[in-house]
């Protein structure tokens, strides 16, 4: 119950915050599971031969979890079990129950694209109601264009081996909130970077010294004839940080920029020889005085895929 409550207040918060579609090219979705914590938010509504119209960011939507389907909008509002979730040959197809009202039982339809983009959804909440057809707009060559330049793509950043990594800052893409099961989609404005900073630090040490003149080989030579030997010593330190900032929106409305930083004290890198094509083969591992589990994944030709903090993965441009 609590896990259910939490997640329907954070698909209404969603909803009230970002003021967004989801657009065809948001997402891949791989297997029923990819789907699990993502909030549908279409553009376009179609009752078959009855009506069409275009509708507002977050007029409608649809947050689907391992166990339920959320559903916001008029006419379609409630939280409906999953009965079933299974591909078929346009997507996949999942049959839904009211949670409150066990007679009421329908589906929703995943409409998919040879990319395994969805471009639609169909939703019937009950075998006496029609299917109405939820349409996800396409993203414009002006908001690609500013997206790309921004985010961290799949395929853009390259880590010749771990201590490239230093002085380079990561936008990711989606967040996933890994013990609620939740995805987020960023926008340029939530300001989330992920930061790895190298700071070096230079301390010089200064010690001075008598010593005597020699003046035309005489053995001794008067205390005014002493000369001072100084002597530097230059010390350089490396410390290592990972910065993490993002944009955190409160109940009450409110929006603050928050920053986390992780002194890290030791790199490791392991490799899965098992990976495929562009499945995660490296693992580096950051170990950090606050001991929080921070990994950051690379694909076979070690670009950036993914990076862990604690509970949240952050994904690329491109998943």
């Amino acid at each position: 119950m609590k896990n259910t409550l939490l997640l329907l207040l954070f698909f209404s918060a969603q909803i009230a915050f970002t003021q967004e579609y989801s657009y065809v090219s948001d997402r891949i979705f791989t297997d029923t599971e990819s789907f699990f914590g993502y909030d549908f938010k279409p553009a376009f509504v179609e009752i078959p031969d009855v009506s069409q119209s275009e509708i507002d960011p977050g007029e409608y939507s649809f947050g689907i979890t391992s166990r339920n389907l959320y559903a916001e909008g008029e006419g379609v509002r409630g939280v409906y079990s999953m009965n079933n979730i299974a591909p078929t040959e346009y997507g996949y197809k999942i049959t839904t129950m009211s949670t409150r009202d066990a007679r009421i039982q329908g589906h929703l339809k995943i409409i998919m694209n040879k990319r395994n983009q969805v471009t639609a959804m169909i939703f019937r909440r009950s075998k006496e109601d029609p299917e109405i057809i939820f349409t996800l707009p396409e993203a414009d060559e002006d908001r690609i264009a500013t997206e790309t330049e921004y985010f961290t793509d799949l395929r853009e950043m390259k880590v010749e081996n771990a201590d490239s990594i230093w002085g380079t800052k990561i936008f990711p893409f989606l967040r996933i909130y890994l013990d609620a099961g939740i995805q987020q989609r960023l926008q340029d404005y939530d300001s989330t970077c992920l930061h790895f900073e190298e700071v070096v630090t230079i301390e010089e040490k200064v010690k001075k010294s008598k010593k005597k003149k020699k003046e035309d080989d005489e053995a001794e030579v008067s205390a005014s004839e002493e000369e001072d030997d100084t002597e530097v010593k230059v010390k350089v330190t490396k410390t290592y940080y990972l910065n993490v900032q993002m944009l955190t929106r409160y109940d009450d409305g409110s929006e603050k920029i928050e920053r986390q930083r992780y002194e890290i004290s030791n790199v490791k890198e392991r490799e899965d020889e098992t990976a495929q094509g562009d499945e995660e083969r490296y693992q580096i591992e950051f170990a950090n005085k606050k001991d929080i589990p921070i990994y950051l994944y690379l694909n076979a030709d070690r670009m950036v895929s993914s990076m862990e903090i604690g509970d949240r993965l952050y994904l690329m441009r491109g998943f």
